[in-house]
């Protein structure tokens, strides 16, 4: 089984409504999971079962990155053909990328300067990379579009500069979509003399969660030909967790994502 990185009651209106993770009832972050064995509330609404052909990479995804990473499109509202800016290419922006991909977006351009990054952006499905080390990525972004700008631009890292650059580079129209977390700013602002300021959209996701998500997700793994287990660059043990945090934290050895195992 896996159990939503949020829980919920499962009472509260905001459950009822099918949004756990902004649960006014007494949901939670769920702490503790890095243990052999763990205790999930609510169990009901917040655990489900593996299907046959899911593998244990591509399952524990579903309960918080993959979600979030998918979440970020779905709310901004893709169609068909949308072209996608994402900025910064950790696990989030990669399984958002992968979700622009599924859901039939047409040019994707990610922001990214490590190289392991890079690589795997464009394995799940970015056409066009952009080291912000070497060029200014507003810029360039503003080029590929022809001076347009893009339909939907996410920022996956919570920093001022990286959601400044995505309002500067959506078309009028468009959407900033922003799954970043931002724990270290009191505020946010955007510029106003960019011409899509006056009329834009602005969506911000907390990792969709609950049993119903999970079995969506999953069902997407099995049969969608959704694959994200590539993201598990490494594998430690339990004992070894420290320094595995230490080795994301760092960023070394090229690391995406870290399987721990018992």
């Amino acid at each position: 089984v896996i159990a939503s990185c949020l829980t919920g009651c499962g009472r509260c209106p905001e459950c009822l409504n099918g949004e756990p993770q902004i649960c006014t009832g007494g949901g939670r972050l769920l702490f503790g999971c890095q243990a052999e064995y763990y205790v999930i509330p609510n169990a009901d609404i917040n655990a489900t079962h593996v299907p046959e052909g899911v593998s244990d990479e591509m399952a524990v995804l579903a309960s918080d990155i993959m979600s979030t990473g998918f979440g970020a499109i779905e709310r901004a509202g893709l169609k068909p053909g949308d072209s996608v800016a994402i900025f910064a290419q950790g696990p989030v922006g990669l399984c958002a990328t992968a979700a622009a991909r599924a859901m039939g977006a047409g040019l994707i351009i990610a922001v990214e300067s490590i190289p392991e990054r890079v690589a795997m952006s464009q394995r799940l499905g970015a056409n066009v990379v952009i080291d912000p080390r070497q060029k200014d990525p507003v810029a360039e972004i503003m080029e590929l579009t022809g001076g347009r700008g893009v339909d939907i631009a996410v920022e996956a890292v919570g920093t001022q500069p990286t959601f400044e650059a995505a309002t500067r580079v959506i078309r009028r129209g468009g959407t900033v979509s922003s799954v970043g977390v931002y724990g270290l700013l009191p505020q946010v602002s955007m510029p106003t003399m960019v011409p899509s300021f006056l009329h834009r959209r602005v969506v911000t996701t907390l990792c969709p969660s609950g049993r119903d998500r999970m079995d969506h997700l999953l069902s997407l793994a099995r049969w969608g030909n959704i694959d994200l287990s590539p993201l598990f660059t490494h594998s430690l043990s339990l004992t070894e967790a420290p320094r595995a945090y230490q080795m994301f934290r760092n960023k070394e050895e090229g690391v995406i994502k870290i399987a721990i195992r018992p």
